[in-house]
């Protein structure tokens, strides 16, 4: 190989490496941050009802995008103090990725369980 082109390659390389360590560590840092800002959404503003905390976790432009229709935060916002009226000692646990209408609604024995 030309020893012009192999420096060229350990320059690029050696400029490069540190870009792609930190952006793996900022979008690590970032993942990580987003996942513990919705883990905080769920456990106090849904399980616990401080709805205080929304303007600190809750984007004011923030759009709920349901399956028949979108809220806003206001709207999204009632709905959820609607949800903790009606269940007040509800715990919202977040590992999954949508939410499970039809265990809720079998566990209330409004649908039938799964044999």
């Amino acid at each position: 190989m030309n020893p012009i082109k192999k420096a060229a390659r350990i320059a690029t390389a050696v400029y490069l490496a540190p870009l792609l360590i930190t952006g793996q560590l900022f979008g690590s840092t970032l993942q990580d941050q987003n996942k513990a800002t919705a883990k905080r959404a769920f456990e106090e503003i849904l399980s616990r009802g401080r709805y205080e905390l929304t303007e600190q976790l809750y984007a004011r432009d923030f759009i709920n995008h349901g399956i028949h229709s979108n809220s806003s935060l206001e709207e999204d916002q009632a709905a959820l103090k609607g949800w903790h009226a009606a269940f007040p000692d509800v715990v919202i646990m977040p590992e999954w990725s949508a939410f499970d209408q039809l265990s809720m609604m079998q566990q209330l024995g409004l649908l039938p369980a799964d044999k």
